[in-house]
């Protein structure tokens, strides 16, 4: 429920000014908002009180949905046999002395006109201690208590789905690995695992490390359904390189090379990510979230622009223009100039969260039309 006008740009909503836009709209629209993430924003303002729809608060309203979101995966991921027993009971208390603040600052805000901008802060200033402490050095007990609030709390919100309040499963939906994929997953895992620490020992790989995964196969047969056919094919392309990387000269690089593409590209193209971890010599299995695909994207943009500007230096002439050309048209116009963009990479926003002109957005169309020609271009050359 929201009593107060909704804003934009300053001015109120209204069909009369023409800034009209419907819940229906705004989800349904690309690049548009979620249901979850939609509730979020609305959260963050007074109910009473007029509210207005910017870009900084989409972009607060998304980097508090990806902190719960990590908050859940981390806890997911705890080794419940990992966890610490064995502290004395002072190493845990700062954990319930902060689930007891945010339970108690949760309520005082609800309590305060529905004060659910506060209520939400409270539960980001949790996650916040909480991963403070470090999971090392929690008793899994008390990060399942930790873990199970917050996530009733959300449910409580409308966040989940249907899920209710008094639900024993943490987390929320989006987060989930299929079941099926985990046989196939652990094993992957472990792969990558045994080639990082080996890579980070300066040490060689040994066909046993190849012949212990086959005989767990083996053992214990892995589900053979349409469904588990692509991660059965990464598994056996990690089994594959690895026995080449036993049969040649082996280097670090050649090591981190294989353990890189199982992580970055094989297991990242089925919505998996390992997530490599200072406290464990095991990656987290973790599923691909929008937070890390902006973050790889933006990496991949550094170095391509880093990437010319290192051969700008040390080239003129006629390669100077192949350095353009490499630019991929959907990195043209990722810069400062515009805050947000299309799924090609076209601007639709300046960078003050305005809407772009049709006469400007054809500009860029255009510009975007002859990058794509002249990348493709490149592209067919360094292929012949």
């Amino acid at each position: 429920m929201h009593m107060g006008h909704l804003d934009v740009q300053g001015a109120k909503m209204s069909k009369s000014l023409k800034n009209f836009v419907t819940i229906r709209h705004e989800l349904s629209r690309e690049g548009g908002l979620t249901p979850r993430s939609m509730r979020i924003l609305f959260m963050l303002g007074g109910w009473k009180e007029r509210f207005e729809v910017t870009e900084g608060l989409k972009k607060e309203a998304s980097a508090w949905e990806d902190k719960v979101n990590n908050f859940f995966i981390k806890v997911l991921g705890t080794d419940e046999t990992r966890a610490v027993n064995g502290h004395s009971d002072m190493s845990d208390a700062p954990v319930q002395t902060y689930l007891a603040e945010a339970k108690e600052k949760f309520h005082n805000a609800l309590t305060d006109s529905f004060n659910t901008s506060l209520a939400i802060q409270a539960i980001s200033e949790l996650i916040t201690k909480y991963n403070s402490l470090g999971a090392g050095t929690i008793r899994f007990e008390h990060t399942k208590e930790v873990a199970l609030w917050v996530t009733r709390m959300v449910n409580m919100f409308g966040l989940n789905g249907t899920a209710t309040i008094d639900s024993e499963i943490i987390g929320w939906l989006g987060i989930d690995i299929p079941a099926y994929a985990m046989p196939y997953l652990t094993l992957i895992s472990c792969i990558r695992d045994r080639l990082r620490k080996q890579a980070q020992q300066k040490g060689p790989i040994h066909i046993e490390d190849v012949t212990d995964i086959k005989q767990k196969i083996h053992d214990s047969p892995l589900p053979d359904t349409t469904e588990t056919a692509p991660y059965k094919k990464v598994l056996d392309s990690a089994l594959d390189s690895v026995t080449q990387l036993t049969a040649s000269e082996q280097s670090t690089a050649s090591i981190m090379e294989v353990a890189d593409r199982i992580r970055d590209e094989d297991l990242w193209n089925l919505g998996v990510y390992l997530e490599d971890r200072a406290d464990s010599p095991t990656a987290r299995i973790r599923p691909v979230t929008k937070e890390l695909r902006e973050a790889k994207e933006a990496q991949q943009a550094k170095k391509a622009k880093k990437h010319i500007a290192d051969r700008s230096r040390n080239i003129a002439g006629p390669t100077a223009k192949d350095d353009k050309r490499m630019i991929s048209p959907q990195e043209l116009f990722k810069n400062e100039e515009y805050s947000a963009w299309n799924e090609d990479g076209i601007p639709t926003k300046d960078k003050d969260g305005n809407e772009l002109t049709n006469s400007k957005t054809k500009k860029l169309k255009k510009q975007w039309d002859h990058q794509k020609r002249l990348h493709d271009q490149w592209q067919s050359q360094q292929q012949t």
